[in-house]
């Protein structure tokens, strides 16, 4: 954690504006020297400054802008053991709350303070909170910031407000909202700011509290204020880029070794070779309704665009079991689901059912509602509801969602276990089920946590969860991650990595983005389509560099052209949205491989690809064959040798076998070691005579290796003789060498 806040910073401090966030929020910012000016007047004439200087002239502080001390009299606390107006020490303002926790209640919001919202704010306007954090032992302090309007508590943050501080300096936070609803003082309608302290026993001081309001800004020049369209990493230089790049090579392509011979068995020399990719082996999939696909004839672009660019389609709505009940209407059929899956694959596409059981009556066909006061019986409905779905698509569904969203929807699991949140053994029997139906179908726990919310206990527990479903015999293969964001939970590509990691720590197992989309308040100007582009390419290059990421998966994709109302990666024309071409770009673009060229004097057609499968097609004497071959292998080069038949079929024996592999497993930071690293003598050569061997020198080896490097050279003199061969080192032994280096 305190790794990821020191980058975090260095990205920060790098941007010119002061106010830099991760979507609709600043992130803390520890304060510099710079801003150690004393006196209220210096502090929010800081704050005019800097909104003029962002041209921004029609605005009013609605909370703060003259007296703090004022300002700080009119919150009233709750449950708080110590709450007083100080002077505040070492920072841009006079004045602070102090603020102690020392008894926590049923509920961390009983511990609060808060300040009503004293002028109308209407819908549509933009506002701005600042406030700062101190902790006053130095250990971490969290609160939760919150603008709360009634008479339902909407959170104008999006409850993406809680932060944490530590160290013995002042960390600063802006929040950036629209205002949903109109607000009006002293009414049913009315809103107040709220700061949540009942996380812990702390002691933490809160200043320089200030909400201002922005009647008439446009959402380009709050995007220049906040900064919330950046992220660390978007930069076209960013540093992550180049180790994508070297984690993609490493994990996500291979070597095909061609031979072609003729009939003779001899080697075929000159002939021309071309090879194309036909299929990704990662998944690249879209959710889509069973209704998009049966009428396929009344939208064909939608189909073909979902046929082109993906390779996997999960139905968002037909399989969940109220649907498959009949209880939603004659729009959802069994015949019309079988129907569509048949099509799907018969144009080679994989197919994901979602979902078999999703633990709340909110989700359940209304005869389960109708059994509550019979758990025993509700737990033998759900056991053959699972064996029938998963027996009816057997062969065919390559891969089930199990269980959806266990932490929120708990119902039955606490109806049928002693404990069905820390303890929900009825999860583990459902997986077993499902297995015993069809072993050969991969098996997802879904939910999110992971990706597109700040809800530390709902991360920790989806994390805690998949580890616990392994570890007590679920025969679990995928952890499938929602990733729903807004512009207030946009993580950077290394953040990505450190979750990857962070999870694969825990249970070892591959994570799949399974629902993937991002909101943007509606709107369509060139800033926010450019983001939208970015971060998608950004967030899917990360997810596919790492070796534990499985696939990826959009949802919400029939969004509506030209209005902005749209999260997904297709419009529901079919055409691509922001988000959908730069995933096209990628999938295929830049990791779609073809190649061509002609084979050796021994016959030989080597191809650096892509892993996925591919036609070949040979041609000699005008005469042209084609052939498919599969390159599933990172590690070993794949094989395959072609008979070339001019007057017949021909033959391919060899490739990849037909099995699609796990996931290559292990983390972003073992690609990545660091500059201190060395390997013992006993396996690598001593280069520099000093004991040890540095990556760079290994690097240099390799590239001297594969250019031919004549013996007696540093190549010779530096990689160990793993084969017994004398000064013979291939280059398997070299990549040996290297791999072990990289993963130590």
């Amino acid at each position: 954690m305190r790794d990821q806040k020191m980058r975090k910073q260095k990205f920060l401090n790098r941007v010119l504006s002061v106010l830099l966030s991760a979507g609709l929020l600043l992130s803390g910012l520890p304060v510099s020297a710079a801003e150690e000016s004393a006196g209220s007047d210096a502090y929010y004439n800081e704050i005019r400054q800097i909104l003029e200087d962002n041209g921004m002239t029609n605005y009013d502080f609605i909370i703060g802008g003259e007296s703090e001390e004022e300002t700080y009299r009119s919150f009233r606390f709750n449950k708080l053991s110590d709450f007083q107006v100080v002077d505040a020490v070492d920072a841009p303002f006079e004045k602070a709350l102090n603020i102690k926790v020392t008894q926590l209640y049923e509920y961390d919001y009983e511990n609060s303070t808060s300040c009503d919202i004293p002028v109308t704010l209407h819908a549509g306007e933009n506002v701005w909170l600042r406030f700062y954090v101190k902790s006053m032992t130095g250990e971490e302090v969290k609160t939760c910031a919150a603008i709360k309007q009634l008479p339902d508590y909407l959170d104008w943050f999006g409850w993406n407000g809680t932060r944490t501080a530590e160290g013995d300096g002042w960390t600063r936070f802006d929040f950036f909202a629209k205002v949903p609803e109109t607000s009006v003082p002293q009414t049913d309608s009315r809103a107040f700011l709220d700061f949540v302290f009942g996380y812990g026993l702390q002691h933490l001081q809160l200043g320089g509290i200030t909400v201002v309001r922005f009647q008439d800004a446009t959402d380009m020049q709050i995007d220049a204020l906040s900064g919330r369209l950046d992220y660390e990493g978007r930069e076209p230089d960013a540093a992550w880029r180049t180790q994508a790049q070297q984690m993609i090579e490493e994990y996500r392509m291979g070597d095909l070794e061609l031979t072609v011979k003729g009939t003779d068995g001899q080697p075929l020399s000159g002939a021309d070779v071309k090879v194309e990719m036909t299929k990704h082996l990662y998944t690249f999939g879209a959710a889509t309704n069973v209704s998009n696909l049966v009428s396929a004839g009344e939208n064909t672009e939608f189909y073909e665009t979902l046929t082109d660019l993906f390779n996997t389609v999960v139905f968002s709505n037909d399989l969940k079991w109220p649907a498959w009940e009949g209880d939603w209407g004659s729009g959802f059929s069994h015949a019309r689901s079988e129907e569509a899956v048949d099509l799907l694959l018969a144009d080679n596409m994989d197919v994901i059912g979602h979902v078999l059981f999703w633990p709340s009556f909110n989700h359940t066909p209304n005869y389960i509602k109708a059994m509550q006061d019979d758990p025993e019986g509700i737990r033998t409905e759900i056991a053959q509801h699972i064996r029938e779905m998963v027996s009816t698509f057997r062969g065919k569904i390559s891969a089930w969602d199990v269980v959806n969203e266990a932490y929120d929807n708990n119902e039955i699991t606490q109806m049928l276990d002693a404990d069905g949140i820390n303890d929900p053994k009825s999860l583990v029997d459902w997986f077993q089920i499902a297995h015993e139906t069809d072993p050969n179908c991969l098996l997802t726990y879904n939910d999110y946590g992971m990706f597109g919310t700040s809800n530390e206990k709902h991360y920790e527990y989806m994390r805690f969860i998949t580890q616990y479903l392994k570890e007590n015999g679920a025969p679990i293969d995928l952890i499938g991650a929602q990733a729903y964001f807004s512009l207030g939970t946009i993580v950077g590509p290394e953040e990505v990595w450190r979750r990857l990691d962070d999870y694969q720590a825990a249970s070892g197992l591959p994570v799949k983005i399974s629902e993937f989309n991002l909101k943007c308040d509606s709107r369509m100007d060139e800033n926010i389509q450019a983001f939208q582009y970015d971060f998608t390419r950004d967030f899917l290059t990360a997810l596919y560099a790492h070796p534990n990421s499985y696939g990826f998966v959009g949802w919400g994709n029939e969004g509506k052209k030209g209005t902005g109302d749209y999260n997904g990666l297709l419009y529901e024309d079919g055409t691509l949205t922001p988000m959908g071409q730069a995933m096209y770009d990628l999938v295929k673009g830049e990791w779609w491989t073809e190649e061509s060229g002609t084979t050796d004097a021994d016959g030989r057609f080597h191809v650096f690809g892509t892993l996925g499968d591919y036609k070949v097609t040979v041609t000699k004497d005008g005469v042209s064959k084609e052939f498919a071959v599969r390159l599933y292998d990172h590690d070993d080069p794949v094989q395959a040798e072609i008979i070339f038949d001019p007057n017949g079929e021909g033959s391919i024996s060899g490739g990849s076998p037909d099995e699609k592999p796990a996931a290559v497993g292990g983390t972003a930071s073992g690609f990545r070691p660091s500059s201190g690293s060395t390997v013992s003598g006993d396996t690598v050569g001593d280069v520099n005579e000093d004991g040890s061997v540095t990556l760079q020198d290994l690097m240099q080896v390799l590239q001297l290796y594969k250019s031919g490097a004549a013996p007696g050279t540093a190549g010779e003199k530096a990689v160990a003789v793993l084969d017994g061969n004398g000064a013979s080192v291939s280059l398997q032994d070299l990549m040996h060498v290297v791999n072990r280096y990289l993963n130590q």
